[in-house]
């Protein structure tokens, strides 16, 4: 298997992973938020999981039908600037914190992920 099917491979296994998780956002927010230890009965919380999740699911999507460097970096600014701004929700609202937090912590897992699969991509290019 050549170098370029192999990093469409995996960009492709992280493109369903993404859709995956962004589809249980998208469809249970309450459950992925009980599992976080975020108390589900905040009307706000849950809005915002469920459009998040439906990012999630453009992103995954995105990834599967073009699994090539340019969507992952992509990708990665948004996951960035969504890090960025859930950064500042956490610090300016008590009541957000730890949802915001949490998402922060995603998001950054995510930009993560797409970075090394680049690298992965393009070894010779770091």
């Amino acid at each position: 298997m050549s170098e370029r099917t192999q990093a469409r491979a995996r960009t492709r296994a992280y493109g369903g992973a993404r859709l995956a998780w962004g589809a249980w956002m998208l469809a249970a927010p309450r459950a992925v938020l009980r599992s976080a230890g975020v108390a589900a009965d905040d009307t706000t919380v849950e809005v915002s999981t469920r459009v998040l999740g439906a990012r999630d699911v453009a992103q995954g999507l995105a990834s599967l039908a073009v699994p090539d460097a340019g969507i992952l970096h992509l990708g990665r600014w948004v996951d960035l600037a969504h890090l960025a701004t859930m950064l500042a929700l956490a610090a300016g609202s008590p009541r957000l914190r730890r949802p915001a937090l949490l998402s922060a912590a995603s998001a950054a897992a995510w930009a993560g992920l797409q970075h090394r699969l680049v690298q992965m991509a393009a070894p010779d290019s770091r």
